[in-house]
């Protein structure tokens, strides 16, 4: 490969980014005090609720999904007993 043809490829190519872990650097008190939070009174509550929609959207779905194929399973077995 030429050295311009390696400088064309090496142009086009992603670059790497380094990513480095500072682990020393400080952060501030207000920064740790929430990261090491958790959540009281009405957050709490909150927090709580949110989970428990996010479980109960999840329960529709397969409900949803099971009285659809209830449905054709129905279906299928009238029409196979009319014949």
């Amino acid at each position: 490969m030429s050295k311009t043809a390696a400088s064309r490829a090496a142009a086009r190519s992603p670059k790497r980014v380094e990513r480095r872990s500072d682990l020393d650097t400080p952060m501030s008190n207000e920064v740790m005090e929430f990261l090491s939070s958790k959540p009281v009174g009405p957050d709490k509550f909150a927090t709580i609720l949110a989970d428990k929609a996010r479980q109960l959207l999840a329960l529709d779905r397969y409900e949803r999904r099971a009285q659809s194929r209830r449905k054709f399973a129905i279906r299928a077995f009238d029409a196979a007993g009319r014949r």
